[in-house]
């Protein structure tokens, strides 16, 4: 079995996707959870928040262990397995009148990191060479596509390459041009790129991924003062639209 040192060493794209996942069981002394969470902290003293109101402090110790002493170092975005003993939940008020469950002294039991991006002008993406027809595709679909704590999150399936005999890792980038800024509103075009084109003839198979786009400067690239409408799409057929907060 790998080593937590060697899961989190690399960021892990290629995922298999899940939703968030308690066990708390009152008869028993300790329960478990798996889930995405916001990281936030430094080693070894961390947070983590899911979006389904769980807020879980970890146990340094259990950190230190787990990752061999490097901590998270820049991440913040992950999904991770932790245990806890059931005397250390506790069910307080949260914003917008939401019910938050407050985990402390958890233990790290696994997980993985999260790629996250920026969202980026079709103009720059264009620069970086990120828009070679060539190398771009359309995804199969959407699995799932939420906010939380400044983080929009997508997870789709879409075909990837393999190219002598190693997987040819995509990315997901999101791009928008300025005719789709409007107040309140924007658009990102999912720029899916499976860094191979068709006259290579890679072989193809089938994933699942997930990428978390930084949306902190949102507010200051979308003009109005109202809650900001973001879609994501993919081809003709394939779009999401959420509402984020200012």
């Amino acid at each position: 079995m790998k080593t937590m040192k060697k899961i989190f060493a690399a960021v892990v794209m290629l995922f298999v996707a899940f939703s968030l996942a308690s066990c708390i069981n009152d008869d028993e002394p300790k329960s478990y959870l798996r889930g995405h969470f916001v990281i936030e902290g430094s080693n070894p003293n961390y947070t983590l928040y899911s979006n389904d109101g769980f807020v879980v402090s970890l146990n340094p110790s259990s950190v230190m262990n787990t990752t061999s002493g490097a901590g998270f170092g820049n991440n913040k975005r992950a999904w991770f397995d932790v245990s806890f003993e059931n005397k250390n939940v506790k069910t307080v008020p949260g914003l917008n009148g939401k019910v938050e469950t407050h985990i402390s002294n958890a233990e790290l039991i696994q997980g993985a990191f999260v790629t996250v991006l920026s969202p980026m002008s079709y103009a720059s993406a264009t620069d970086r060479n990120i828009t070679v027809p060539d190398s771009l595709f359309d995804i199969k679909k959407f699995d799932d596509f939420w906010y939380h704590r400044g983080y929009l999150n997508l997870i789709i399936t879409a075909p990837y390459s393999i190219k002598g005999g190693m997987m040819v890792y995509p990315t997901m980038n999101l791009a928008y041009m300025p005719i789709e800024v409007r107040e309140n509103d924007i658009t990102f075009r999912l720029l899916y790129n499976r860094h191979t084109g068709e006259s290579d003839k890679p072989q193809t198979m089938e994933g699942s991924f997930v990428t978390a786009y930084s949306m902190h400067s949102l507010s200051g690239l979308v003009p109005g003062n109202d809650s900001i409408s973001v879609t994501v799409v993919n081809g003709d057929k394939k779009t999401k639209t959420i509402k984020v907060a200012r």
